[in-house]
């Protein structure tokens, strides 16, 4: 069956968020019981080719059941609804100071409540829309506007058809948008958002019109739109949605202004940068289902960083890279209740919880393994092959492989089977064997240390001296002869996998430390990290490392050793030690780029001083005071600075920050400045006035898309940590509505049971054990390993005197 067009229709009363709607599909070879996704809508009638025809909406099933319409067929459908008020999916109201807009989030399964329809990525499809409106009111879609009709104080919009394409990427916004555009030699860039704030899309706009024309020559293939909206919505849940033509953004994610430093620009570049490859990689090319979602997210992911070094080379992108999704998500998948990256996926709540780490971070880790396997211009001829055969049709990865395999005739397909289909990673064991002989041993990597027979074709490139070779290991064990020097692995840190060395090469290294190559010196760390976690490693020889890596003025160590010890004491305050190395790491590097702004300096010292910064002010009282000082002065300071200040005038003051930091909250017209000022006020060292603060989130003092943020950063706070939790169980249901279809509640499930479950392990288990949350069942099944994870590893540190 096959549905060739849609044609929407929708009224829409923007002041009682009302809408009524009349759908026609055109359908051909339907060959039974047409059933149909209808969410959240009334249903009127339903014709099939101009004769009613009965039907059963199932409300709780959400489907429309239509009887008997058999072959080629046009459904019409008359219906209704109303958009969301505290939900953030659908068509939806995202309120701002003084208003508000309507906006649809439609991924994973949102369409269905906007119209009835097969709200399934495989059943992709011409979309025609026309909207009518009240006349001060602007509507975008996908596609331009072909014509305007008047009738008296409304009109409506009729827009050009859509290419061929997926429910989950239509996109309709109404509101008072104020606009501005960039003609680029493909495409009209146009930037939409609230009155008052346009001006700030102007850097998102001149590098979507860069990424847009570097895409075009790295895919060889025409961006297919007349034009391209980047659309800043004030109330969003994820950062952003590749809605074809008209992509949307959190605020912070695509507006920065004069506020903006270093981190900001660079968070827009690459937001901007994945959003335009999906309209390629997941638009054009479809996933035939939702068990592929990591070949539109994980390609996006990797694709996002070659655009971004190719137009800020500067930055050193691959280093973020590395230490975001490479190292974040071999820590997820160290866990055993890990997923492959090719999932079963069944419904709707299961769908929104495979949105993470491993669709992201670990696919797009192992498409740039299966980059460095094959080479750069095979890589890039495999997939552009991949693109034009599969355009405006649906795949899954296997047609992928084969493109990439006809391209280098390399087994590309025997690799990437093993690594999408399996969970988990493997450990590579160094050992000396003797004789000039080393002996290499894989095995599954967890934290828990489960025993596994799983093998995994290994593409493990070894350095020796001066000497670099390849190989697929794709065994239990092998040996590598005639060594005289120390071996390193995954030199690169272009393998998925952990190295792990005997005594004998680890000293040698550690020796020989500051002559390796930065990314080299970086995989020892990182690998040391995960053995820690792992009870592989001692707390006392995993400190000793970092101490040593801490004199490493490598940005990528930098900031690695300090997110390292960070997690560390987000376990336990009272580690002396850890608490003794962040302050020294902290005070050596800013003394060494400067605690205030030097002009002309790289923006990695930038944005690495405003993480410094913000470490410092919270395990220094004294620092955290002075810095308080600056507080006044707040919109005169640079961006750098902000964070840390506003930090440290909640740390310092206590309760009687909460009236000041809640006036600039209101005052600010910024999303990223909101987002500085609501960790700060859950930073603050009082339980009832974090309380108070959450409270005031969840009644509408921020945007609903950043309460689950204000809550995961209470939790992390732990002065507030068991009244957050209190609040959490009090509050969970309101949560689950404002986030349904999104998998948030599954992250605040995993954040609560491994940080609140350190002190109350009895009382967390008792509620996940009666309280059932079909949506968050992947994140309390990882919460629960990682509290089990970090109990052990406070129980090595607090034995070594840490």
């Amino acid at each position: 069956m096959e549905v060739s067009e849609y044609r929407v229709s929708i009224a829409i009363d923007f002041e009682s968020l009302n809408f009524k709607g009349l759908v026609e599909l055109d359908i051909h070879d339907c060959i039974d019981n047409l059933e149909l996704d209808a969410v959240d809508l009334q249903i009127d009638h339903v014709k099939a080719n101009g004769s009613a025809i009965s039907f059963n909406h199932d409300r709780n099933r959400g489907k429309a059941t239509l009887e008997n319409p058999k072959g080629n067929l046009t459904i019409a459908i008359d219906y209704s609804g109303r958009a969301g008020e505290s939900t953030l999916t659908g068509l939806y109201k995202a309120g701002y100071r003084g208003g508000y807009v309507l906006v649809t989030q439609f991924e994973p399964t949102g369409a269905r409540r906007l119209f009835p329809c097969l709200d399934n990525p495989s059943f992709k499809s011409v979309f025609k829309l026309d909207v009518t409106v009240a006349n001060h009111l602007t509507v975008i879609s996908n596609t331009p506007a072909e014509r305007e009709e008047q009738s008296g104080s409304s009109k409506r919009i009729f827009f050009k058809a859509t290419p061929k394409m997926s429910t989950y990427l239509l996109f309709l916004g109404v509101g008072e948008f104020e606009q501005s555009s960039l003609p680029c030699n493909s495409a009209e860039v146009i930037s939409a958002s609230v009155k008052g704030k346009v001006k700030e899309a102007d850097y998102a706009s001149r590098e979507a019109c860069k990424t847009l024309s570097w895409y075009e020559k790295f895919f060889d293939i025409p961006y297919p739109l007349e034009k391209l909206h980047l659309i800043a919505v004030p109330d969003f849940a994820a950062g952003a949605m590749e809605n074809w033509g008209a992509i949307t953004f959190r605020e912070s994610a695509m507006l920065i202004g004069e506020y903006a430093g270093a981190a900001e620009r660079k968070i827009v570049s690459e937001v901007v940068a994945h959003e335009i490859a999906h309209q390629w990689f997941g638009n054009l090319v479809t996933m035939r289902w939702w068990n592929n979602l990591w070949l539109n997210e994980s390609f996006a992911t990797f694709m996002s960083y070659k655009a971004v070094n190719a137009l800020h080379p500067e930055w050193g992108v691959w280093s973020s890279f590395l230490r975001e999704n490479f190292a974040g998500s071999l820590y997820e998948d160290s866990l055993s209740s890990t997923h492959p990256i090719d999932v079963a996926v069944d419904s709707p709540d299961e769908i929104a919880e495979v949105f993470d780490q491993i669709s992201y971070g670990k696919g797009a880790s192992i498409i740039r393994m299966i980059e460095g396997y094959i080479g750069d211009e095979y890589f890039r001829k495999g997939v552009n092959n991949y693109l034009i055969k599969n355009k405006y049709a649906n795949t899954d990865g296997v047609q992928l492989w084969s493109s990439l395999q006809e391209a280098s005739g390399l087994p590309v397909k025997e690799v990437m089977s093993a690594w999408v289909s399996t969970p988990g990673h493997p450990v590579v064991m160094v050992e000396y064997a003797g004789n000039g002989a080393v002996k290499l041993t894989q095995k599954r990597f967890t934290f828990l240390g489960e025993p596994s027979d799983t093998l995994w074709p290994i593409p493990v490139t070894v350095v020796q001296g001066g000497s670099r070779t390849t190989l697929l290991f794709n065994t239990r064990t092998t040996q590598l002869q005639g060594v005289t020097e120390p071996v390193l692995l995954n030199v690169d840190a272009t393998g998925f996998y952990r190295v792990l060395y005997d005594k004998q090469n680890m000293s040698l290294l550690i020796e020989k430390f500051m002559t390796l190559s930065p990314t080299a010196r970086w995989t020892l760390v990182s690998d040391y990290f995960a053995f820690l976690m792992a009870g592989e490693v001692g707390a006392d020889d995993y400190l000793r490392l970092v101490e040593a890596a801490s004199l490493d003025t490598d940005y990528l160590m930098v900031n690695t050793v300090l997110s390292q010890l960070n997690a560390l004491v987000q376990l336990d305050r009272s580690l002396t030690k850890v608490t003794t190395l962040i302050e020294a790491h902290c005070r050596r590097h800013l003394s060494r780029i400067g605690y205030e702004y030097r002009g002309g300096e790289h923006d990695n010292d930038t944005e690495l001083r405003q993480r410094l910064l913000n470490s410092l002010v919270s395990i220094d009282d004294e620092f955290a005071k002075d810095m308080s000082l600056k507080f006044g002065d707040y919109r005169n300071l640079r961006a750098d600075q902000r964070a840390a200040v506003a930090h440290a005038y909640a740390i310092t003051n206590g309760p009687q920050s909460y009236t000041k930091l809640a006036e600039l909250l209101r005052a600010v017209d910024n999303d990223t400045d909101a987002e500085r000022l609501i960790s700060a006020m859950v930073s603050i060292r009082d339980a009832s006035t974090v309380k108070d603060v959450l409270d005031a989130a969840l009644k509408g003092a921020v945007p609903l898309g950043n309460v689950a943020w204000a809550v995961i950063g209470a939790i992390q706070n732990h002065y507030s940590r068991i009244e957050a939790w209190n609040w959490l169980k009090k509050s969970i249901d309101p949560l689950r509505e404002i986030y349904k279809g999104t998998g948030t509640v599954s992250i605040l499930a995993e954040a609560c049971i491994e940080y609140v479950g350190l002190t109350n392990y009895e009382e967390i288990r008792g509620y996940f054990s009666e309280r059932t949350l079909p949506e968050a069942q992947i994140g309390i099944k990882k919460g629960f390993e990682l509290l089990e994870v970090n109990r052990r590893v406070l129980s090595s540190l607090r034995t070594d005197g840490a």
